[in-house]
């Protein structure tokens, strides 16, 4: 299974990133700064479209969280107006702000358009998810680095889709509340980031897209999971 859907990451867009950079207005006692590493343990061949697939499902649920997150950190400066963004930047110039600003615009407005990316790519490097290391092997690992508190948001979400098939010796009636456990703790999480969004009036669209964009990763990130090539997931 490929995803279909890629508005939340976006495609790795290589123009801007020589443009100045823009000091970022930090809160004192920045729970951003901790840093983790998340390590994912691959085994058996992988695919080229497996790689991308996984990557990408990390590399956009990351960037989705950490969007939410800085929403509800910078609630109060931004006003409940996800359009004030620049407001986090100091001494921005004109191309900035309307470079950020038309970002926003076709990440709300326009769902199937990729671009959660070129707006999260204004922000600090530090806050943003980068790929440490990938080692091929049987066992290998794909390893990335980001903020320690999105880092374990995203573990709890694999895990809670990998751990099923382990447990075939549970009785019928166990596996269903298990995946029924399951279930409710995604749409927990995924709740959680919603209401950040609908705290801004985001549209209903977007929020549909969303769901809808998390449902397919899951069933990638299961079918990886049940062909062996996922086997276990670290934080370091």
């Amino acid at each position: 299974m490929e995803r279909n859907k890629e508005y939340r990451s976006g495609r790795h867009k290589s123009e801007g990133q020589g443009r100045r950079k823009f000091a970022f207005r930090r809160k004192e006692n920045d729970d951003f700064s901790t840093l983790l590493n998340l390590d994912i343990c691959i085994e058996n061949e992988w695919k080229a479209f497996d790689f991308i697939n996984i990557i990408e499902i990390i590399f956009s649920t990351y960037n989705l969280i950490l969007l939410a997150r800085l929403l509800e950190k910078y609630e109060s400066r931004l006003k409940g107006e996800i359009f004030n963004l620049p407001e986090l930047f100091t001494q921005t110039d004109k191309e900035f702000e309307v470079e950020l600003k038309k970002s926003i615009y076709q990440f709300t407005e326009l769902p199937d358009s990729p671009n959660l990316h070129d707006i999260i790519k204004h922000f600090p490097e530090e806050y943003q998810l980068s790929i440490k290391k990938i080692q091929y092997n049987s066992p290998g690992s794909i390893d990335f680095l980001g903020i320690g508190e999105i880092i374990k948001q995203i573990k709890e979400f694999i895990i809670s889709l990998t751990t099923i098939k382990s447990d075939y010796n549970l009785k019928k009636l166990e596996i269903e509340e298990k995946k029924e456990d399951i279930r409710e703790k995604k749409i927990r999480n995924l709740d959680k980031t919603l209401e950040i969004f609908k705290k801004y009036n985001l549209p209903s669209e977007l929020f549909s897209d969303i769901s809808n964009s998390i449902e397919v990763d899951s069933r990638i990130i299961k079918e990886l999971s049940q062909e062996n090539k996922i086997t276990g997931i670290e934080i370091k």
